[in-house]
């Protein structure tokens, strides 16, 4: 690709209740990472939103991926698999999805 290196930033920031966050942060750590670092995302995150004025009370899923063909194949798997790990997402409300192209 001209012009270097290209990532694709995916980000879903969405609303849990606090007596769900807990639960949601374990597992996110351990099945969503593993699951999206073996379905293509070459990293993994959950973290709270950050507002101008501190945090928003929101949370923010990023997976990134190496080029815009493994965004593809992702968003098909998706839509697709069988196999996603539902429990996480069940009280997950509001949700936002950004996806950013990051050219380095």
């Amino acid at each position: 690709m001209l012009g270097g290196m290209s990532r694709v930033l995916s980000l879903v920031t969405f609303q849990i209740e606090a007596c769900h966050r807990e639960e949601f942060l374990k597992r996110a750590k351990e099945q969503l990472k593993p699951y999206w670092e073996e379905h293509g995302s070459e990293r993994y995150e959950v973290y709270e939103e950050m507002g101008p004025t501190g945090p928003t009370g929101r949370l923010v899923e990023l997976n990134i991926l190496p080029d815009r063909d493994a965004y593809t194949e992702m968003t098909k798997l998706v839509r697709t698999a069988g196999d996603l790990p539902a429990a996480p997402y069940r009280h997950v409300r509001e949700p936002q999805f950004q996806v950013m192209e990051w050219r380095v």
